[in-house]
């Protein structure tokens, strides 16, 4: 299990939070009731993204 969080500048919280667990069927992602991006967020949320399918890929593959 992998948790992404982007705290607020003032550190009062979290503005967006990933969950990834290998198994749930599901990735959550937590908002208060939409998800609406800061622009400046974006890159971060791709980045987060690409690293929860990456993980995702590497636990169907076998351990060698």
């Amino acid at each position: 299990m992998v948790n992404f969080s982007l705290p607020y500048s003032d550190g009062s919280g979290e503005r967006l939070n990933v969950l990834y667990d290998s198994r749930k069927e599901k990735i959550e992602i937590e908002s208060i009731d939409k998800i609406s991006i800061a622009k400046e967020d974006l890159e971060w949320l791709i980045d987060v993204l690409q690293d929860v399918k990456r993980l995702h890929l590497e636990t169907l593959q076998p351990s060698k």
